[in-house]
């Protein structure tokens, strides 16, 4: 039996009008049956000041801070201490991370995940989502106007949280005229990697009473998480002093201030 060419293409077609609805199916069932944790719900049911523990295996600025804790077991230790969401980052090249982190934690943990990373392409977006993190960082200050409004409604769209970090004035106002719920204001300098300690009092003025506020960088003690939450901030990101702590319940504890 011949068969045309004309035949063949349209049977072509239909296969593959079948396979891209299929896709379309199963893009659908993603959305409803991977559910994302609720990563700003637990911030804002935390008792005390909410804390996001972070697994952060190196830095550009210290170098190796702890390459010895496996990143999962270091992640139950966050839960177990009373964290009440965990950042993964999952930068190679500066930070020791790798994406596979995220999987890895999310199999071993109940908390809700953030990926923290140099985001700025959609892909990575999706890669977050097929990897396990119920949130992404976006950075204000690498991203325009448009682009930080786009990544951030994809994340929405797939059930995520978006954190918007802010070093800047500027970056503030970003973050408010795209929507932004949760904001982040780093203490570190992108370019020196110094800390400014002002950093956080001097810009929560510019955000509104409704925005869950996040203080990143250089927290080490519970008189800084006073001091924070005093100047507006509901939630604080520590990274190196939990990793490098022999005593995670008790430091976690002093800096929730409970």
């Amino acid at each position: 039996m011949q068969i045309s060419k004309n035949n063949l293409e349209v049977d072509l077609r239909g296969k593959l009008a079948d396979i891209m609805k299929h896709k379309v199916a199963e893009l659908e069932q993603q959305k409803t049956t991977k559910c994302c944790r609720d990563f700003a719900g637990a911030l804002k049911n935390a008792s005390g000041i909410g804390l996001i523990a972070e697994i952060k295996r190196a830095s550009p600025s210290l170098g190796e801070i702890n390459m010895s804790d496996k990143v999962e077991e270091r992640a139950r230790a966050y839960e177990f201490a009373g964290a009440d969401a965990i950042s993964v980052i999952t930068d190679s090249s500066f930070f020791n991370g790798d994406i596979s982190f995220l999987r890895r934690i999310r199999a071993a943990v109940g908390l809700p995940l953030l990926r923290k990373d140099f985001i700025f392409d959609e892909y990575q977006i999706y890669e977050s989502k097929f990897y396990g993190a119920d949130a992404v960082l976006l950075i204000a200050s690498i991203l325009r106007v448009e682009q930080l409004r786009k990544l951030l409604e994809l994340a929405r769209t797939l059930g995520m949280s978006s954190l918007v970090e802010i070093h800047t004035i500027d970056d503030a106002k970003k973050a408010v005229s795209v929507g932004a719920e949760m904001v982040g204001i780093n203490s570190r300098d992108l370019r020196s990697f110094e800390i400014n300690s002002g950093a956080f009092s001097a810009l929560a003025p510019f955000l509104p009473k409704d925005k869950i506020l996040i203080a990143e960088s250089g927290i080490e003690n519970g008189s800084q998480s006073a001091r924070l939450r005093d100047a507006g901030a509901n939630c604080i990101l520590v990274g190196t002093t939990l990793m490098r702590s022999d005593n995670l319940a008790e430091k976690i504890h002093e800096l929730k201030l409970l």
